[in-house]
């Protein structure tokens, strides 16, 4: 190979090696702006502040929770949540590692942790939880479009 060919093919291979590293690190920053979506979606829940929580969703968003439709995120939020929040003093959430992909414009995050809740009349409940979310990057940002939550009280321990 003459010393023109090498010269070209080196370039050409340092110009697609520079591109792919800056496309990973773009991928990690949008994986980052993911974390912060849910790490404030989990701040919102322990805060009990559904307006919060409405800056996080797409207006269109959908969610499951236990095996059931619970619709829109508006319904969700104001015939499940809102009133199951309101009967609640506090909700405590474990921490965790959400696992999150993102593909172009939409990210994929796995999430499992343990939360508590204690009612307005001092009853603790322990639970675990495993949710799924589907974000979207919109126009304002990345915004949860899909959430799938489900969850079961975790064992009393043994006396």
């Amino acid at each position: 190979m003459n010393r023109r060919r090498r010269a070209a093919a080196i370039l050409v291979f340092a110009i697609a090696g520079a591109s792919a590293g800056l496309e990973a690190k773009e991928r990690t920053n949008q994986e980052e702006r993911v974390r912060d979506v849910i790490q404030s979606y989990r701040k919102a829940l322990t805060d009990r502040d559904l307006d919060a929580m409405d800056g996080l969703f797409a207006a269109d968003a959908t969610v499951f929770e236990n095996g059931k439709d619970e619709g829109s995120w508006k319904d969700y939020r104001a015939h499940h949540l809102g009133p199951e929040l309101a009967g609640l003093k506090e909700f405590r959430v474990g921490s965790s590692k959400p696992k999150v992909q993102v593909t172009g414009g939409v990210a994929l995050v796995r999430d499992h942790f343990e939360f508590g809740v204690t009612t307005t009349s001092d009853r603790s409940i322990e639970l675990r939880a495993a949710v799924t979310y589907v974000l979207e990057l919109r126009e304002e940002g990345w915004r949860i479009a899909h959430m799938h939550w489900s969850s079961r009280r975790m064992p009393k321990p043994s006396e």
